[in-house]
């Protein structure tokens, strides 16, 4: 995933044991525009 004028938004820190690990992170960002392999996405936000 590549992404272009991109923000995080949000951050969610979880302290469960699931797998090896006992910490998960959640980060939400918002972009103008996403690409996933071949394919583009874009917002049109007025700036």
């Amino acid at each position: 995933i590549l992404f272009e004028k991109a923000t995080c938004v949000d951050m969610e820190i979880s302290y469960i044991r699931q797998g090896k690990s006992y910490i998960a992170t959640k980060l939400t960002v918002q972009a103008q525009k996403l690409m996933f392999g071949t394919e583009e996405f874009e917002n049109q936000w007025a700036l």
